[in-house]
């Protein structure tokens, strides 16, 4: 695991992770730093972990120790742990997939506004609103439809990659609001102590 630090802003850290089991105790590190209404909105194309990481999430929470992916539910919601968990999986949702998978950090959140929202019905049939009041952790894969409305999130970008039969993925991750930006630095430390 490689941590390259978080930038001079406080806004963005860069992990480089080489197995499964890093992407799912990153996630742990983060369960046992989160807080009420802490959102992760993943971000990265099919199979780059973000169900791993919301397994160490659940983890880390005292939640349980493997999650599903809720491809086909949309959400799940594990209430055992410290915080109750959300865990959604909007892919299904969308007439068709977003063009591009990757926000453009350098321009967010302008960049956000690039993707076509979902409509509130269908977020609300499926307990998105409801999962923002419960004063939980709020775990979104394909979160593209979503993001036009949130201020204070922490967004996790996925990338993975095969290099010399290793497996390796580049995660950073941006705070996006002042509560975010220490929820981040928070994660780091915890990150560094396992």
């Amino acid at each position: 695991m490689a941590d390259q630090g978080i930038d001079d802003s406080g806004l963005s850290w860069i992990v480089s992770i080489t197995s499964a089991a890093e992407t799912y105790q990153l996630g742990e590190a983060f369960g046992r730093v989160a807080e009420k209404n802490s959102l992760l909105l993943l971000f990265g194309s099919l199979g780059a972990g973000k169900t791993t990481l919301t397994s160490g999430i659940a983890y880390g929470l005292g939640a349980g120790e493997s999650v599903p992916s809720p491809s086909y539910v949309y959400a799940f919601v594990y209430d055992k742990g410290r915080l109750p968990l959300w865990h959604f999986d909007f892919y299904r949702l969308y007439q068709e997939l977003p063009e591009d998978v990757t926000p453009n950090l350098a321009n967010w959140p302008s960049s956000r506004h690039a993707w076509t929202e979902l409509e509130p019905e269908l977020l609300d049939s499926v307990g998105w609103y409801e999962a923002l009041e419960d004063d939980a952790v709020v775990v979104a894969e394909w979160p593209q439809g979503v993001v036009n409305d949130l201020s204070d999130a922490l967004v996790v970008v996925m990338q993975s990659s095969m290099t010399d039969d290793v497996e390796k993925r580049i995660l950073q991750i941006f705070a996006v609001g002042t509560k975010s930006q220490l929820l981040l630095a928070n994660w780091r430390k915890q990150w560094q102590s396992l």
